[in-house]
């Protein structure tokens, strides 16, 4: 854990206070080093390139919240800190035994929040000890041992929710390194641990361990085998609720062979087998066989053929599946290609048994054009028929994933029918669980289903989220599907100009049994579009028409984009307009983005970054996102001068929210 002391009587911990002490202790004695090798060829410790930097940082953060049918809610935060950091490189009896680096920081915050509504205010302020070591031994040599363990901490402010916490990071890991011409193989393992102080009911310890074995062996060049084993562990502690501690033991073991007979472009065989067990809080057990056989046999034709084996047990639902599949290409003249598939599947489920087979014929042709122009067209006839028969409507999904882009966003789960009560939303990475009115919040709207995350102080933009559910689906039903697509495409004076089209329909058709719950149907779609390019300005614009039983639209969608650099200076301009018509209910929405980037370089030392979005949606839910950014670096001699500042506002039908940001950091560097 790092060291901070808080105005809230928190006090540090003797382990860090002797570890701050060993390490000025070795800067001081290693330095006196470095002025006696000049004397000594090889010194016991010698230190060099040291580096020094001192920063100051002041960081503002807002958000206004305003609604017609609730309490406005306004709120700020002011953070202030110091940061003093040292890093020197380092080694012992010279480079080839060992070498690496060591790092030193103290950093001290002083935050202050107030939410304008109530007129409450909070202060918290600290100090923290920071380092970092790494090594590597033996770093010439055919095996080598490399280290590293850092510790720090982080002070998080969230004026909306009006508390602040820190996060307490320890990480340590060890790794060796062997190599060969035989089997090169690593192994390492990696602990790291991370605790919340301040989160109101919330706080929490995350612990993880790892444990991996890499190996490779390759055999003249004809048969590269590699092999990977992994061991972990994830431990979530919970403060004030231990009855919600979670903790997961998982072992996983992968083994990939590729074998060429003779010419590497000729016959290759592929091999996969994994097998993975996860215990504790999520029990899972998966076992998987897979090989592929690729031929070719002249110039113009290759066969291939595959099969997987696939097992899954867990605390769900358990699946045996077998998968096999079977194609052939020919090429004619480097035009014309032709493809013959074949796929079976079966699916051996806890609750029955489900059958997939089908066929596909495709036909493409392609020819160059003068003036670097080109002409394609594809064709595809595939027929397949499905045999559902289990004794259960409820179907399991786990780990269906979701990347959260934009909190604001309504993010649709991958099935309709979805039973709300069913619904766990983990962070990926992490398993950490996430609070249904916390952290996100649940819509349906008829069939589909939306989780939405605005509110959260835990999913950021860009975070991974992993979602259980249990949805109603057609319990035993076989119906057939028979799906034609057709497209081309047609690109003129080396791709100055480019028309393209596509026609896409596919009939599903009842057999036997009964698809109330999710009804079959008959869907088509008609796509066309035209796009120009030019050197500094592209523009475009497609037509889509889509039509089946339950969602019936028309979609047309215009673009434009400048870019343009003067020397080391880039603009960038982009439009784009998206006009959608419902059929059914004659509703219409448009999506009109506004975006502009300027990045400028001022002088030799200073960079300026300039971006303006607006984002217009009307129809069935209005919204405006105007985002405004400034980002500025420059050197002064020593001094580097890093301000970066954004505004981003949203207006809904009857709610509006604004959020600031302003960060300045000097930092001298010695």
């Amino acid at each position: 854990m790092a060291l901070r002391q808080y105005s809230k009587n928190q006090t540090s911990t003797p382990r860090r206070s002797v570890l701050a002490g060993l390490l000025l202790v070795v800067l001081f004695v290693g330095f006196a080093g470095e002025a006696w090798s000049a004397t000594y060829r090889r010194t016991l410790l010698r230190l060099e390139q040291l580096r020094q930097s001192v920063a100051l940082t002041y960081n503002y953060n807002g958000r206004t919240f305003k609604s017609d049918y609730g309490q406005d809610n306004n709120a700020h935060a002011h953070r202030f800190g110091e940061k003093y950091q040292a890093r020197v490189q380092y080694s012992i009896l010279g480079q080839d035994l060992l070498h690496g680096s060591l790092l030193l920081g103290l950093s001290g915050d002083q935050v202050t929040q107030k939410r304008a509504n109530t007129g409450d205010t909070d202060s918290t302020s600290g100090y923290g000890l920071e380092y970092e070591i790494d090594g590597v031994l033996f770093d010439e040599r055919p095996y080598n041992l490399a280290f590293y363990a850092r510790s720090y901490d982080s002070l998080t402010s969230e004026p909306f929710n009006f508390y602040s916490y820190e996060t307490y990071n320890d990480a340590y890991g060890l790794s060796l390194l062997l190599s060969n011409d035989t089997l090169p193989s690593s192994v390492s393992y990696d602990k790291n641990r991370n605790e919340t102080d301040g989160i109101p009911g919330g706080d929490r310890t995350l612990t993880n361990d790892s444990f991996t074995l890499e190996s490779r062996h390759v055999h003249e060049e004809k048969s590269t085998t590699k092999m990977r084993v992994r061991l972990s562990s994830n431990q979530i502690d919970y403060h004030n609720k231990s009855d919600r501690d979670k903790s997961t033991r998982s072992a996983k073991v992968t083994v990939n062979n590729r074998y060429y007979a003779g010419d590497k472009t000729k016959t290759n065989l592929r091999s996969n087998f994994s097998f993975s067990k996860d215990s504790g809080f999520r029990e899972n057990r998966t076992l998987f066989w897979g090989e592929g056989l690729e031929v070719v046999p002249g110039k113009a034709l290759k066969l291939g053929a595959e099969f997987d084996y696939a097992k899954s047990d867990n605390d769900i639902q358990d699946r045996v599946e077998w998968q096999t599949r079977a194609y052939a290409n020919h090429t004619l003249f480097r035009n014309l290609t032709t493809r013959l598939e074949g796929h079976w599947n079966y699916s051996d489920l806890s609750i029955g048994t489900e059958k997939h087979a089908f066929g596909l014929f495709n036909l493409g042709y392609r020819k160059v054009l003068p003036k670097n122009g080109r002409i394609s067209i594809s064709l595809t006839e595939k027929y397949g028929i499905t045999d559902r028969n289990v004794s259960e409507q409820r179907t399991p999904v786990r780990g269906e994933l979701i990347r959260v882009e934009d909190p604001f966003d309504l993010y649709l789960l991958g099935n309709p029918n979805i039973l709300v009560d069913t619904i766990e939303v983990f962070i990926w990475v992490s398993g950490i669980p996430l609070d249904e009115g916390i952290d996100y919040e649940i819509f349906q709207d008829r069939e589909n289903t939306y989780l939405f995350f605005a509110d959260s102080a835990t999913v950021q933009p860009g975070m991974a989220i992993a979602v259980d559910y249990i949805y109603i689906d057609n319990d035993s039903v076989e119906y057939s599907t028979n799906y034609f697509a057709s497209s081309a495409n047609l690109s003129l004076f080396n791709n100055r100009y480019e028309l393209y089209t596509a026609f896409i329909y596919n009939n599903q058709k009842l057999i036997s049994g009964d698809d109330t719950l999710i009804p079959l149907d008959t869907a088509y779609s008609y796509l066309a579009g035209i796009n120009a390019n030019y050197s500094r300005f592209s523009c475009g614009t497609k037509a889509l028409y889509f039509d089946s039983p339950t969602d019936t639209y028309f979609s047309l969608e215009g673009f434009g984009n400048y870019k343009r650099r003067i020397g080391q200076n880039n603009l960038y301009l982009q439009a784009r307009d998206i006009y959608t018509r419902q059929i059914d209910d004659d509703n219409t929405n448009n999506d009109l983005i506004l975006e502009g980037k300027l990045h400028r370089k001022l002088g030799r030392k200073a960079k300026l970054k300039l971006r303006g979005y607006y984002r217009n949606r009307t129809g069935t839910r209005d919204r405006d996102d105007i985002i405004a950014s400034a980002d500025l670096e420059m050197g002064l001699g020593r001094v580097k001068v890093h301000l970066t500042s954004s505004l981003r506002w949203i207006f809904y039908d009857d709610t509006s929210s604004r959020q600031d940001n302003v960060l300045l950091r000097l930092t001298r560097f010695f």
